[in-house]
């Protein structure tokens, strides 16, 4: 079941190196629509950058595009065949004419979201593939997952342009700068890691966690990257230098690991 809520602005505070949100930042939204067309847990979602259409995956080896706010199912891909072939990450090409997924049968297979047809299926993981992410100009694609690997596609010619290797566990997030010059990648190893799109040569090597590194998000000016994970905490650090500029500890309890961040708009 997924859920779409209306939420008043949280009050913000002005970050220091270390803070916890004030009591009175928590809001409750409200329900605009709940969609029930999977039949086992969602594990992953994606708005197209219209707002009009969200597509997601999860348990039942299916991708569902629906529209929003009526929960309306337009159709159901069901390219990830399999009793126990989990859908872990889907995502909007920008232009908003293609979906790309991924799952534990190690594919990445892309599809035209207008009609659902298949377009593609890439089989160069050796392992679950647990991310994704297209490139700002939707010509690339990159993928990571339990092979340790981040594999980056030329999405119009339907190729393997070359393989990241640096992380030394499962990758769990994969994300572009805005500009698509740079990649990060985080994961098992506890690091975030940058490289260069165009080459896969490393850049820089974040070691601020002490746990697995489950999610990142570069802000929309490419200034600075923010992740989380198994440690409970959301670390903020500047791309150019790795320079730490806060940690966010709002997070706590023994199973609460960071899943997702993301920005604002404005950044």
């Amino acid at each position: 079941t997924l859920l779409i809520r209306s939420q008043t602005p949280a009050t913000t505070t002005k970050p220091s190196s270390v803070f916890s949100p004030p009591p009175a930042s928590r809001h409750i939204g409200t329900t605009l629509a709940i969609y029930r067309g999977h039949t086992a847990p969602v594990h992953a979602l994606s708005w197209s950058l219209s707002g009009e259409y969200i597509a997601s995956a999860g348990e039942d080896t299916t991708v569902q595009v629906w529209s929003t706010p009526n929960a309306h199912t337009l159709y159901t891909y069901r390219g990830h065949a399999g009793l126990l072939n989990t859908v872990f990450t889907v995502g909007w090409s920008p232009n908003v004419t293609a979906i790309a997924s991924g799952g534990a049968d190690t594919t990445v297979q892309v599809w035209a979201a207008s009609t659902g047809n298949h377009a593609f299926t890439y089989r160069g993981h050796l392992a679950r593939v647990l991310t994704l992410a297209w490139s700002p100009d939707g010509k690339y694609l990159a993928s990571g997952g339990a092979d340790r690997t981040v594999q980056v596609l030329n999405v119009a010619a339907k190729n393997f342009l070359y393989a990241y290797l640096g992380n030394a566990a499962t990758v769990y997030a994969v994300a572009w700068s805005s500009d698509g010059t740079y990649l990060a990648s985080a994961g098992g190893d506890k690091t975030v890691q940058i490289w260069e799109a165009a080459t896969g040569k490393p850049v820089r090597t974040y070691k601020g966690h002490n746990n697995a590194v489950y999610s990142l998000a570069w802000s929309p000016d490419g200034k600075y990257i923010a992740s989380g994970g198994a440690d409970r905490t959301v670390q903020v650090w500047e791309a150019a230098t790795g320079k730490q500029v806060y940690v966010y500890q709002g997070h706590s309890g023994l199973l609460n690991m960071v899943s997702t961040v993301a920005w604002s708009p404005d950044g």
